[in-house]
């Protein structure tokens, strides 16, 4: 059709070879998108670096960037100090990025047309596809999320519209989505991720979820037939690089795999490229950094996550008036989302070792730890505290009704309830200081709103933003709430709480406006006071760096 005469025309025009792009970040860890074309015979592998576009920042994920099928065009999301993502692109024989516009929030996964002009991306629970050149989006059908997807010549879309289920297939030019997977419950498996195209564009690879004994199975999938082949198990998932290699992450280093695609074997032996690549935090998904995750109630203590390699994080405290920082977590595999408790005394946190995330709560004092959740398999958020202590607030996927806000008690049976669970999804739900609130995200008005309900039995639903928005929590004596507003992102708003048996917000006003370097804020618990997490003087910005003619046996072609 024109649109495989097309990609074909682009691949001619640009004749090079093997090429694997790799996103170096500033703490010397990196991500990958690899992409091949044709390169003449002797080429000897070529590197060099995107910078992080001024006044925005890289993402640091391995999902969040890829190049275009015709080699030309570096798409990466990147976000400003109030962490909206936009999607960016960089033509290689430019100087200069530029902001897809109308892309706000769609962030990452995205997958390219197979003729390199146009972007599907997930946007307000909706797969759209937008041109490299401008103007608006076009909506390709309805989904709850994105986790992966492809693009054939024959104009057939492969995604995963679902955080949990199989793989979808859809006309690019919109229509329903049918399933061409089916997840094996008799595997446990939960959901299949990450689709990639083949080049007969009927065979693809996808990801199955959970892993199995720190691994995930990779498959081959067929449009033709509901059989499918395991072809890998890896750390990660893995990565097509045409013409014939399939990269992943071993032991947080780039490895490339043989892969005949045309028989759909693999062929000799893994060979580790060297290069060191970050992590996602997609789960399966293809190929980081410390960040500011939480302050102690007396703002004299700063929690940090310090990821040390793609399968293992720890948890750090740091002592801001010594400027001290000690371990807080040793235990194989992720310790993340570290949540203080409100006397300052234990951290609830998420720990994950290649299985469903389990609550753990860790004493400062005694160093007692109590794991909660054992049995749950599904994905979850830790949010926060109720002010008493009592409870954990924390966000459940559901296969079903997506993410849902639940409560974990902490004294008793521990048995959780639900809080509030509904066909849309509720994201960020913290507690109001007196404990009769509840504020948090959700997008049942088609887009992200900030909502505020009755605690701890929902009700009297009171929306705080309109246009799109979202929840940034409760100032220390409860008299205020802030929020982010899509139509002003590089500002942070408060409104006063009205004193009543109902909730009101009264008039709104702007806080404040994060420093335009800054690429975290956290607001500390003593009011007009933020920290913020500046690079340091030294620290240099992030940036892509593209490695051509870089896999094995390229200066064979």
């Amino acid at each position: 059709g024109a649109a495989g005469a097309a990609a074909t025309g682009s691949r001619r025009m640009v004749e090079w070879g093997r090429l694997v792009a790799v996103a170096l970040l500033a703490a010397g860890l990196a991500y990958f998108v690899p992409r091949a074309v044709q390169h003449p015979a002797g080429f000897q592998p070529v590197r060099f670096t995107v910078p992080e576009p001024e006044g925005v920042f890289l993402t640091t994920d391995g999902a969040s960037a890829k190049l275009s099928p015709d080699g030309r065009t570096l798409a990466f999301v990147a976000f400003d100090s109030t962490g909206i993502p936009y999607i960016w692109l960089r033509d290689l024989e430019s100087t200069v990025a530029r902001r897809l516009v109308r892309t706000e929030t769609g962030g990452f996964p995205f997958f390219w047309s197979p003729d390199s002009r146009q972007i599907a991306f997930n946007v307000q629970e909706k797969l759209k596809k937008i041109n490299v050149t401008g103007g608006n989006a076009e909506t390709v059908c309805p989904i709850k999320s994105l986790r992966g997807g492809s693009w054939n010549e024959s104009g057939v879309m492969i995604v995963a519209p679902y955080a949990n289920g199989a793989i979808y297939r859809v006309a690019a030019g919109g229509g329903d989505l049918a399933p061409v997977t089916a997840v094996d419950s008799t595997r446990s498996e939960t959901a299949h991720r990450f689709p990639q195209f083949l080049p007969d564009g009927k065979h693809f690879l996808f990801t199955a979820l959970p892993a199995r004994d720190g691994k995930f199975d990779t498959y081959v999938g067929s449009l033709d037939s509901p059989k499918r082949r395991l072809l890998l198990s890896a750390s990660t998932g893995v990565t097509w690089a045409p013409p014939g290699h399939l990269l992943y992450a071993r032991d947080d280093k780039l490895v490339a795999q043989g892969f005949d695609a045309g028989n759909l074997k693999l062929r000799g032996e893994p060979v580790t490229l060297g290069d060191v690549v970050a992590s996602t935090e997609f789960s399966g998904g293809p190929i980081a950094s410390a960040s500011v995750t939480g302050i102690s109630p007396d703002d004299r203590r700063v929690a940090l996550r310090r990821e040390e390699s793609a399968e293992m994080s720890d948890i750090w405290i740091a002592d801001l008036e010594r400027g001290v920082a000690t371990r807080f977590t040793d235990e194989p595999g992720t310790n993340e989302e570290p949540r203080w408790s409100p006397d300052g005394t234990r951290i609830a946190y998420l720990w994950s070792n290649s299985s469903s995330p389990r609550i753990k709560v860790k004493s400062l004092v005694g160093e007692s730890v109590t794991t909660y959740l054992d049995s749950d398999p599904l994905f979850k958020q830790l949010l926060g505290w109720t002010p008493d202590g009592q409870n954990v607030v924390y966000a459940r996927l559901d296969p079903a009704t997506q993410w849902d806000l639940w409560i974990l008690p902490m004294n008793g049976s521990h048995e959780p309830r639900p809080y509030l669970t509904t066909r849309f999804t509720e994201l960020a739900g913290l507690v109001s200081p007196d404990g009769r609130w509840i504020s948090y995200n959700s997008n049942e008005s088609g887009q992200f709103e900030a909502y505020v309900q009755s605690f701890p039995v929902p009700g009297g639903k009171y929306q705080v933003t309109n246009g799109g928005g979202g929840n940034f929590g409760w100032s220390r004596d409860g008299k205020q709430l802030y929020y982010g507003l899509s139509s002003d992102p590089g500002n942070v708003h408060a409104a006063d709480v009205q004193v009543g048996t109902e909730f009101r917000l009264g008039p709104p006003r702007q806080a404040f406006s994060p420093p335009k370097d800054a690429r975290e804020v956290r607001r500390a618990n003593t009011d007009n006071r933020r920290l913020a997490l500046l690079p340091a003087g030294n620290d240099p910005a992030r940036s892509l760096t593209v490695i051509l003619n870089g896999l094995p046996g390229a200066a064979k072609l």
